[in-house]
């Protein structure tokens, strides 16, 4: 094969360096297997300055594409792809990423779960989202994810019996055409996952709280101990009152990210990513009870039938 009139790069040199060395023993009447050993044994200088070792296996294949091929083989071959996957049907490849570009913040299994009510997908769990991710990352498509500093404890309550522990807490958001400002707090059983129930307000209040904590009682009976953080409708005196009176232990957790508090957390991320980010459009009624409607209806219809993954345990 003719030389390749392109300069070499860096990296291609250097292999060309140590094939250099093999070959040059070889024609001096050593064996291939003693000229290897020999130029594996020692380090070879790279274009930066610095010293290199190469393994015996990477210098037999580095001689065997010379030979065959003539030095241009020591140079990388481009990659080129057809398509960004060969087991993803385009099309669903052509939605995921059209998704993912209006929708940054969505994560990949979110995405399969749209493909799978678009009808793209029989069920978005048979689809290993490694393959997706590296599909996306062929095409171009952006799959970073937004980091948290993590610096404190931020352990969780684990109780094993249902009612034990009920967590609440105020998720805000915007709807309408006009992006009103609303409030969701959103009731989470401990033990199972379960969601409670949700109520929507103008802002965080007593009187929004115990509108809904009445509902849960009604529904589901008295808790043993209510967590909330210190938002100003939950730190009331009012909301400490008729937890006195029903013999409910009261829980403030610390501020930002408390310990025990991970789980409504996670739940508000779940349901900002899943629903709240989607109700800033013209078509949603930003009346509170149309929201409430609509939020109790995600809540009990979809997100309390999928089970939650860390409540699912692994067959032995």
């Amino acid at each position: 094969m003719p030389p390749s009139p392109d300069p070499f790069s860096e990296k291609a040199l250097f292999r060309f360096h140590v094939v250099s060395q093999v070959r040059a023993r070889v024609l001096a009447g050593e064996e291939l297997g003693t000229a290897v050993a020999e130029v594996v044994a020692t380090s070879h200088p790279t274009a930066a300055g610095e010293l290199r070792r190469v393994s015996a296996r990477t210098v037999y294949r580095w001689v065997a594409a010379h030979e065959q091929r003539g030095a241009s083989a020591l140079a990388d071959q481009p990659r080129s792809r057809e398509q960004a996957s060969r087991v993803l049907p385009a099309e669903l490849l052509r939605y995921l990423a059209h998704e993912r570009d209006e929708d940054r913040d969505a994560s990949i299994p979110e995405l399969l779960q749209r493909a799978q009510e678009s009808g793209l997908l029989d069920s978005w769990q048979d689809v290993d989202r490694s393959t997706v991710y590296r599909a996306l990352v062929r095409m171009g498509v952006p799959t970073a994810r937004r980091k948290k500093q993590r610096g404190r404890d931020q352990r969780r309550f684990a109780y094993a019996h249902r009612m034990e522990l009920v967590l609440c807490d105020g998720v805000h958001f915007r709807a309408g055409a006009s992006r009103k400002r609303r409030v969701a707090c959103f009731f989470l059983d401990d033990a199972t996952r379960l969601g409670l129930h949700v109520v929507v307000g103008p802002s965080e209040s007593a009187a929004l709280f115990l509108r809904g904590f009445h509902e849960v009682l009604l529904r589901y009976g008295r808790p043993g101990i209510l967590y909330l953080d210190h938002g100003p409708g939950f730190i009331a005196s009012a909301v400490a009152e008729v937890c006195r009176r029903l013999e409910i232990l009261l829980v403030h957790g610390q501020a930002k990210y408390p310990e025990g508090h991970g789980k409504i957390e996670k739940f508000n991320q779940t349901a900002r990513h899943r629903l709240l980010r989607a109700l800033a459009r013209p078509e949603v009624d930003p009346g509170y009870g149309a929201l409430e409607l609509r939020l109790c209806h995600w809540l009990h219809e979809r997100y309390n039938n999928h089970p939650h993954e860390s409540l699912v345990r692994p067959r032995a």
